[in-house]
C-alpha cells in the first residue's frame, strides 16, 4: 500500500501534520477499508462516528506505529 517513501513522509509529519494526508490517504482508506459503506465496526474500534473520522484516526494510528519503528 505505501511505499517506503510515503512511509517516511507520514513518519517525518509532526503530530499536528498527519492531518496533512486526510484528504488522499484518507479517501483511499474510507474506499478500501468500506467506510462510506457504513463499516460500522471499523468505525467503533476507531471511536468515530463517521468515515472521515474513523479515516483520520486511522491517519493518525498508522503516524504513532511509524514513529515507534523509527524510535527502535
Amino acid at each position: 500500500m505505501l511505499n517506503e517513501s510515503e512511509k517516511y513522509k507520514i513518519a517525518a509529519a509532526s503530530s499536528a501534520d498527519a492531518i496533512n494526508f486526510e484528504f488522499s490517504l484518507g479517501a483511499y482508506i474510507r474506499k478500501v477499508c468500506g467506510l462510506w459503506r457504513g463499516n460500522k465496526a471499523l468505525m467503533a474500534s476507531c471511536g468515530a462516528l463517521n468515515p472521515e473520522d474513523a479515516s483520520i484516526a486511522i491517519i493518525h494510528a498508522l503516524w504513532a506505529r511509524l514513529q515507534q519503528q523509527t524510535m527502535s
